[in-house]
This record gives structure tokens, C-alpha cells and sequence, in this order.
């Protein structure tokens, strides 16, 4: 198989043929997992960007400016999934009168 075949044929979460970056070979098992992926993930990526963003090289620096916008909204769904979980477990917990999230976790459909 040529070069051309195999970086156009990728999936993600093929064990025999992973993803070139590591990141995006982790599972998300739920809803929790993946908002953090996205957060955390894309918060890297948009320092790498924003840097690339400021290259003499034109066309490169075009593309980045766009990826930002990208990882911005990522990001987004990342931090407001996240917060929907939290108020979720908070709201949970007013209901089960205790101040352990773990009890109220269970409950939570993730």
C-alpha cells in the first residue's frame, strides 16, 4: 500500500492502523471523558496554533488563524459539558441532602 492509500485510509480507533497521534487513540468510554478530551486536548493544540499563527510563511499562518477558531469552539463544548456535569452532580446531591459527589456520580448517566 502507497503512502498516499495509507495516510487517506486511517480510522479512528483501528487497532491494527492507529492514529499518528497518541491523543486521539484514547478511548472515552462516556460523556465525562469526552468533554475533558476536548478541553484539554484543544487547549494544548490552540498554544501550538497560536504560535504557528505567527509565521513569516503566509499560507501557514492563514491555516492556523482558521484551526484556531476550531479549537476555540472545541474547547467550548469541552468546558460547558463539563459545567452541565458539575451542576448535574451538585443538583443530585441537594436531592440526596449530602455533600459527597461520589454518591450522587452513580445517578448521573455519563
Amino acid at each position: 500500500m502507497n503512502r498516499k492509500t495509507r495516510c487517506t485510509s486511517r480510522r479512528s480507533g483501528d487497532a491494527d492502523n492507529p492514529r499518528i497521534l497518541g491523543a486521539f487513540n484514547e478511548k472515552t468510554p462516556d460523556w465525562l471523558s469526552f468533554f475533558m478530551f476536548t478541553y484539554f486536548t484543544d487547549r494544548d493544540g490552540k498554544y501550538q496554533l497560536a504560535s504557528l499563527a505567527e509565521s513569516g510563511f503566509d499560507p501557514l499562518a492563514r491555516t492556523c488563524r482558521f484551526m484556531l477558531t476550531e479549537a476555540a469552539h472545541h474547547m467550548f463544548v469541552g468546558e460547558s459539558g463539563v459545567g452541565r456535569v458539575i451542576q448535574r452532580t451538585c443538583e443530585v446531591m441537594n436531592q440526596l441532602k449530602t455533600d459527597d459527589p461520589a454518591k450522587s456520580l452513580s445517578l448521573i448517566h455519563i
